[in-house]
C-alpha cells in the first residue's frame, strides 16, 4: 500500500473509467428526468410511469438526455441480462418491482394477414407447359405464371375458355406462398392434353409454351419456378 489507493493493472483502470464515464451520464439523465416529470407532473409519480425495459418511455419525457438513455440501454438496462442492482432507476422500474425486468419491452403481437386460395392449372403437352404473362399491376405483375382459378368450380368454364376440352387431371403436392399482406394457399392441378394444342392458345401473345428442355428466358413468378421444379414435371428422357 502506498497510503493513496492500490495499485492496478492498466486493463482494470480503462475499465474502471468507462464504467465511470457511464454512470455520469446515466446520473445527468436521472436527474433531468427527475426534474422533468416534477415540473410536467407535479412530482412524486415515477413509479407510475410504464416502462421500457428497466426505464420509463421516452414519448413522455421529451426533455431527457438520449445520449444518456443510450448509453444506459447499452450498458446496464440491457434486453436479456440488465444489470439491475447497479441501475441509478431501480427504484422506480416497474420491471424489476414485478421481479420480470426482462419482459420489457413487449415484443409486438405478429399482425396476422388473410389467406387466399389458388389453383394453378399446369397445361402440358409433350414437354411444353403453358404460361400466361401478368398483367403490369398486381401481383407477380408482368411475369409469366401458370393458368389460375380460385375454386375447382371454375376450372372447366377456365380450360374451355383457353379452347381444351380436357377434364381429368391430377393434383399435385400444393403448398403455401405468402406475400407482404395475404397468404396464397397454392393447389396444383396437372392437365395432360393428348392432342396438340388450338390455334387459340399458340397465337396469343400473352401465352407461351414453356419449353422444359429449351427453356425460355422469361421472367418467371417465384410460385412458378417452384413448380418447374417439381419431379412430376421434369421431362421424360427418351428411350
Amino acid at each position: 500500500m502506498t497510503g493513496t489507493m492500490p495499485m492496478m493493472d492498466h486493463g482494470a483502470m480503462m475499465d474502471h473509467s468507462a464504467m465511470m464515464g457511464d454512470m455520469d451520464g446515466m446520473m445527468q439523465m436521472m436527474s433531468q428526468m427527475q426534474t422533468h416529470m416534477q415540473t410536467m407532473m407535479g412530482g412524486g409519480m415515477m413509479g407510475a410511469m410504464p416502462m421500457t425495459g428497466t426505464m420509463p418511455m421516452t414519448g413522455t419525457m421529451p426533455m431527457m438526455d438520449h445520449s444518456g438513455m443510450m448509453d444506459m440501454g447499452a450498458t446496464v438496462c440491457t434486453r436479456s441480462k440488465p444489470a439491475c442492482t447497479r441501475c441509478p432507476v431501480q427504484v422506480d422500474c416497474q420491471g424489476l418491482s414485478q421481479g420480470n425486468p426482462t419482459t420489457y419491452p413487449n415484443s409486438k403481437p405478429k399482425k396476422s394477414i388473410p389467406a387466399r386460395n389458388g389453383i394453378m392449372l399446369i397445361i402440358r403437352h409433350g414437354d411444353q407447359l403453358l404460361l400466361e404473362k401478368r398483367p403490369p399491376q398486381g401481383i407477380w405483375g408482368g411475369l409469366y405464371c401458370f393458368p389460375q382459378v380460385e375454386s375447382l368450380t371454375e376450372v372447366t368454364d377456365r380450360l374451355q375458355g383457353l379452347g381444351l376440352d380436357e377434364t381429368d387431371y391430377q393434383e399435385l403436392a400444393g403448398f403455401r406462398h405468402t406475400f407482404s399482406h395475404f397468404h396464397l394457399d397454392i393447389r396444383p392441378l396437372l392437365i395432360e392434353m393428348a392432342a396438340p394444342p388450338p390455334p387459340l392458345l399458340m397465337e396469343a401473345d400473352s401465352r407461351l409454351w414453356y419449353n422444359l428442355r429449351h427453356p425460355a428466358e422469361v421472367g418467371l413468378a417465384a410460385a412458378t419456378a417452384r413448380l418447374l421444379a417439381y419431379p412430376d414435371l421434369q421431362p421424360q428422357r427418351s428411350t
